[in-house]
C-alpha cells in the first residue's frame, strides 16, 4: 500500500508535493483555496485500486501526456461522496455520488474535485476489453447505478482485508471485483442523452455560482434560486438531490466558508459575527451544525489550527502514479 497525505506536510509544500506525485501522467491544478489530498493505492493482480479524498484540486491529462507517457489502460472512478466534474473542452459533466465514470488514457481529459471521496480502478487495456467485449468507445461513459452501488460496497469491504489475503485469495477477490464491474459497464449514451445531461450540468453550474454569490443572504433558499434561475421547483430539486438537496447544499457551502474563515489568521471577527455573516440565523445553530459536520467545536477548531500554525508533522512522500506500477496483462 502506498500513501500520501497533504495535511502532514507544511502548507507551503502541500500542493507542490501533490503535483509532483501526479506529474507522470497529468497536470494537477489547484482550483480553490482549501486544497487537501489524501491518497492510498494498492497494486493487485490485474488492477490497481486507489482510495482518494480530494478537495479544491483538478487533474488535466493533456495531449502531450497522451503522446509521451505511454499509459495504456482504462480507469473507472467510483464517487462515494462530494462533487466531481469532468470536462472535455466543450461540455462539463457532473459525476454524482454513487456513480462511476470510465476514462481511456489514450484520450485527454480534465477533472475537478470538491470534498470528494473516490475509489479509482486502473486496469490494463487488454484486461479491460475482456470485461466489455464489443464496446470500444466507453471513454467518459457512466456505469449502471444499481450495480455501481454494489461495486462501491464491495471495494469498501475489500480494502481493509487485503493484508489478510494470500495470492490465491487476492486473485479470487479480483475475479469478484471484475464480475461486478462487468455488470456495471454499459454502452455509451446516445447523442440525445448526452445533450440532455450537458444541459442539466450547465444548469447545475449556474445555480452553484449563484449560491456562492448569495451565500451571505440568510434568506437564500429554493424560492430565491427559482426566481433567479427561471427553472421549476421540480427541476431544481432533481438537480440537487444527489448533492444532499438544495437546502443541504447551501448549508454545506456556508459551513465550508465558515471553516475557511476560522483557519484565516488575519480574520479577527468572533465566531458569532462570522456565523451571521455567512447567513446562519444564530451562533448556536451554526455551532451545532459545525460540530455535526466536522466533529469539533468552532472555538476548539480555531484554537487548534492557530496552535499548530497550520503545519502538522510531515509524512514521507511516495511517488506511485508513473509507469512503475502500471498493470500489464
Amino acid at each position: 500500500m502506498l500513501q500520501f497525505d497533504s495535511e502532514r506536510l507544511p502548507p507551503a509544500e502541500r500542493f507542490t508535493a501533490y503535483r509532483d506525485l501526479y506529474a507522470g501522467g497529468t497536470d494537477a491544478e489547484q482550483v480553490g483555496p482549501d486544497f487537501r489530498a489524501r491518497v492510498s493505492a494498492w497494486s493487485l493482480d490485474r488492477v490497481t485500486i486507489f482510495e482518494r479524498h480530494l478537495n479544491d484540486v483538478g487533474h488535466h491529462r493533456t495531449r502531450a501526456h497522451v503522446a509521451s507517457d505511454g499509459f495504456d489502460h482504462y480507469t473507472v472512478t467510483l464517487v462515494l461522496s462530494g462533487e466531481v466534474m469532468r470536462g472535455n473542452g466543450v461540455d462539463v459533466l457532473t459525476v454524482r455520488s454513487g456513480c462511476g465514470l470510465v476514462a481511456d488514457t489514450h484520450l485527454p481529459g480534465r477533472n475537478w474535485f470538491r470534498d470528494a471521496t473516490l475509489y479509482t480502478l486502473r486496469i490494463a487495456r487488454s484486461v479491460f476489453r475482456t470485461l466489455a467485449p464489443g464496446h470500444h468507445d466507453l471513454h467518459d461513459s457512466f456505469t449502471k447505478p444499481g450495480t455501481t452501488a454494489l461495486l462501491i460496497d464491495y471495494v469498501r469491504v475489500l480494502l481493509p482485508r487485503l493484508d489478510h489475503l494470500d495470492l490465491v485469495g487476492t486473485g479470487h477477490a479480483v475475479d469478484a471485483l471484475f464480475a461486478l464491474l462487468r455488470g456495471a459497464l454499459q454502452p455509451p449514451r446516445s447523442t440525445a442523452e448526452m445533450a440532455a445531461l450537458a444541459r442539466d450540468n450547465n444548469r447545475l453550474i449556474a445555480v452553484r455560482a449563484s449560491i456562492e454569490a448569495l451565500i451571505n443572504d440568510p434568506d437564500l433558499g429554493a424560492d430565491t434560486i427559482i426566481a433567479q434561475a427561471d427553472m421549476s421547483r421540480a427541476t431544481l430539486y432533481r438537480l440537487f438531490k444527489p448533492l444532499g438537496g438544495i437546502n443541504g447544499y447551501i448549508r454545506t457551502r456556508r459551513l465550508h466558508a465558515l471553516r475557511l474563515s476560522l483557519m484565516d489568521a488575519a480574520e479577527q471577527r468572533s465566531f458569532a459575527e462570522l456565523a451571521i455573516h455567512f447567513g446562519f440565523r444564530s451562533e448556536a445553530h451554526a455551532s451545532r451544525l459545525f460540530f455535526e459536520r466536522y466533529g469539533i467545536r468552532p472555538g476548539s477548531y480555531r484554537a487548534r489550527w492557530k496552535a499548530e500554525g497550520g503545519e502538522p508533522k510531515p509524512v514521507r512522500q511516495m511517488r506511485f502514479l508513473d509507469a512503475t506500477i502500471d498493470q500489464d496483462d
